[in-house]
């Protein structure tokens, strides 16, 4: 009788500590499968942000040039070129 009761117990305790381990298995894979896709996303920006790095690295290496400086202030400052003609809407 004392066999079939240590038994129980030692067959009851094996069972819980199972179903506690594929519960821990089912929610570490969940969090896997999060920081995966958050590490996809975060690959993604860091691409995304060295080309826009490297595109700033270009406009900083030409802003010494004259040709920047003209570009700038044509477009930004409003700089006319003797052959431009330049038209202005009245209605606005």
């Amino acid at each position: 009788m004392q066999l079939c009761k240590s038994s129980f117990a030692t067959k009851l305790i094996l069972l819980l500590l199972l179903i506690y381990a594929i519960t821990t298995i089912v929610v570490l894979q969940s969090r896997i499968s999060d920081t995966n896709q958050e590490s996809a996303a975060l690959c993604q920006e860091i691409s995304k942000l060295e080309h826009e790095n490297l595109a700033l690295k270009d406009d900083i290496r030409s802003l010494g040039s004259d040709s920047s400086a003209i570009q700038i202030a044509h477009d930004r400052l409003g700089l006319v070129f003797k052959d431009e003609i330049i038209f202005v809407d009245d209605n606005q």
